[in-house]
């Protein structure tokens, strides 16, 4: 709906955002109705741009990072007593998380306001906890996770290439194994994303040299 409104949302989103971010701090409401919310969160961010962002992209990226940091504890990782239907939620979950953190990078990066970047760059710390964790958890064998992590390593690479915190996170060893792995899959999209990161991040390393 929000592609199709375009600059027309912007009157909307204080009806829309409040409610959408309470539908995802209340755990009372079905786990299978959050993650629609975070999508729509991501499509209001991406097709409002700075209406979205001066006014709910802290508090949008506080409850990502929430999520993002619910999926890797101890208690949600995969084990055989894990009801089936609750493992794929997580996974389903992560992958969304994964999605919208692109999704609002996109929004952040055609942003003219400083500020938004700032704010952004003040969740690089748990974005980059969740990628090393999952990667973690769930190894080099989860295809869906490899394309959707190695999509946000570029797109990080890319808008914050001086941010040292940053740039020894991606030098990380797992984050090559990620792309490694990935580049690995006979499709051409596989094999352009991990291009893409890999020269992302060597474009941020010599960035950082320079």
């Amino acid at each position: 709906m929000s592609s199709s409104m375009q600059s027309g949302l912007d009157q909307y989103l204080a009806d829309f955002v409040p409610c959408l971010h309470d539908i995802l701090r209340n755990e009372k409401i079905h786990r299978n109705i959050k993650l629609p919310a975070f999508h729509a969160l991501g499509d209001l961010s991406l097709n409002s741009g700075d209406s979205f962002n001066d006014t709910y992209l802290h508090d949008t990226l506080t409850i990502l990072d929430m999520a993002a940091q619910m999926t890797t504890q101890p208690e949600n990782h995969p084990s055989a007593n894990m009801e089936a239907d609750y493992a794929e939620f997580i996974r389903e979950l992560r992958d969304e998380i994964l999605v919208q953190y692109s999704t609002i990078l996109i929004s952040v990066s055609e942003s003219a306001q400083a500020r938004t970047k700032q704010s952004f760059q003040q969740h690089l710390g748990v974005i980059c906890d969740f990628l090393a964790k999952s990667l973690d958890i769930y190894g080099t064998t989860d295809h869906n996770l490899l394309k959707q992590a190695a999509g946000l390593v570029m797109d990080l690479a890319q808008l914050f290439n001086d941010n040292a915190q940053l740039k020894t996170a991606l030098m990380a060893p797992r984050i090559e194994g990620l792309l490694n792995a990935l580049h690995g899959y006979s499709d051409q999209e596989s094999k352009e994303t991990a291009t893409g990161a890999y020269e992302s991040v060597a474009r941020m390393c010599a960035a950082t040299k320079a």
